[in-house]
């Protein structure tokens, strides 16, 4: 058994960084013979984090790192390792979750040796272990766009696309899952070459997953869970709003504009 991780950082602290890489360290199961975890460097002038990042390299061979010249994005980092890897199945880890124990990665590995699903994606908790509700229905403009809008407007409409209305307590099927922490198919991940790099940030994970569910089951488990310290740019900023938008476009150009 191998499986592999990936984690793009832009601007963590060192402390981050290691904390992160010591907890998917920890948390490898006994089961899996060979592991590697590959971090991408996409904040390209932040020196502190290089150096860091080459000193844990040269500590461990399991981790590999990655210094881009240009930042093209989110997708492009994990393509990076993407093109690389030769595993089982791959985590596409975010650099703010913090992984319980080694039972979830074994529940999810089970997961995928007992289906067919080509990517998976577990319970997401906030550290103080309120649900994250980040598996959504395939996306609608008027679903994107309300989002905008706040939390108090078209409340029904909304919780019915962030799968409220049935709950969290059960599989559910979804071509649109948070990139958050997953985990993949590794041969099903290469055959369709990992992340759309026209995606800069925002939907480049509802796209992957679109792309993955031609070959198999794109799925919620809520037999694991992860703890995700969420941040929400696209919420924060005038840039973040304009990423997404611009993301959107992509989407729907792509897949199809499905307005309502």
């Amino acid at each position: 058994m191998k499986i592999s991780y990936s984690v793009v950082f832009y601007n963590q602290s060192e402390e981050q960084i290691r904390r992160l890489v010591k907890n998917i360290i920890e948390t490898v199961p006994p089961e899996v013979q060979d592991y590697k975890i590959y971090l991408i460097n996409n904040s390209i002038y932040n020196f502190n984090i290089k150096h860091y990042l080459d000193v844990i390299s040269h500590q461990d061979n399991n981790i590999i790192v990655f210094f881009p010249l240009k930042n093209k994005g989110f997708g492009a980092g994990h393509n990076y390792a993407i093109s690389q890897i030769n595993s089982d199945f791959h985590f596409v880890v975010n650099p703010d979750i913090k992984i319980p124990d080694s039972d979830q990665i074994s529940q999810l590995i089970h997961i995928m040796q007992s289906t067919n699903a080509t990517v998976i994606s577990p319970k997401i908790l906030f550290p103080n272990g309120h649900l994250q509700a980040l598996i959504k229905k395939e996306p609608t403009v008027f679903d994107m766009m309300i989002r905008f809008l706040g939390p108090r407007l078209f409340v029904q409409r909304q919780r019915r696309y962030a799968n409220l209305d049935i709950g969290y307590d059960k599989k559910i099927e979804s071509v649109n899952m948070a990139g958050s922490f997953l985990i993949i198919r590794t041969s099903i991940l290469k055959k369709i070459n990992g992340f759309d790099e026209r995606f800069f940030l925002y939907m480049e994970d509802a796209d992957l997953c679109r792309g993955l569910s031609k070959f198999g089951e794109t799925m919620y488990t809520p037999d694991a869970y992860v703890y995700h310290d969420w941040q929400r740019e696209n919420r924060k900023s005038l840039k973040g709003i304009l990423i997404m938008m611009l993301s959107m476009v992509k989407y729907f150009n792509k897949w199809g504009w499905k307005w309502y």
